[in-house]
């Protein structure tokens, strides 16, 4: 049985647009996200400030900008809870 789940930047990447999907015409948010990694079910529990970033290039204009004011991940592996590593630093990181 896995004890441990380390999350990659694809898996960042998934969770990430699931949030987009579910916080973007909000100006915040509080509650929990989920997001099915394959048998992983990750479960983001946060407060999310949303707002819009101009990007400084015309080319992309306006970016969505999610700032956490908290955050836990709980990752479930069929039914039991295994720790994780996630950061919801390294995920802005490597998926926005």
């Amino acid at each position: 049985m896995n004890t441990f789940f380390n999350f990659t930047e694809s898996d960042y990447r998934q969770i990430f647009e699931t949030i987009v999907r579910r916080v973007s015409r909000c100006g915040s948010f509080s509650g929990t996200i989920t997001t099915f990694l394959g048998e992983v079910e990750c479960r983001l529990r946060c407060v999310l400030t949303v707002g819009s970033a101009t990007s400084g290039d015309e080319q992309y204009g306006d970016r969505l900008k999610i700032e956490p004011l908290c955050s836990t991940m709980t990752t479930l592996i069929g039914g039991d809870r295994v720790d994780n590593d996630f950061s919801f630093d390294d995920m802005i990181y490597y998926a926005a």
